[in-house]
């Protein structure tokens, strides 16, 4: 007997103010996690919506167990806004 593995298309996308990488869709197998760097510009921090479910941590954006085509969208806030004050 031969089983294929399901893999599924993440697309990743951002907004003004930073970047995701890789910024181009992946291919990821069933059950598995993929990273994604997340860089805010100066002055701003990243949040990460989307359909995969996953944890930023720093810079490092880590998916949760993929079942099915998804998105990881970051978009960047000003720290004014995000924190209510400035960051040093």
């Amino acid at each position: 007997m031969n089983f294929t593995l399901n893999s599924y298309v993440i697309t990743p996308s951002a907004g003004d103010y930073g970047s995701i990488s890789p910024n181009t869709p992946q291919n990821v197998d069933y059950g598995a996690t993929t990273n994604f760097t997340v860089t805010p510009n100066a002055g701003f921090v990243a949040i990460i919506t989307g359909s995969c479910g996953g944890t930023l941590v720093d810079s490092t954006y880590t998916t949760s167990a993929i079942t099915a085509d998804c998105t990881v969208t970051a978009t960047f806030s000003d720290r004014i806004f995000a924190d209510g004050f400035e960051q040093p």
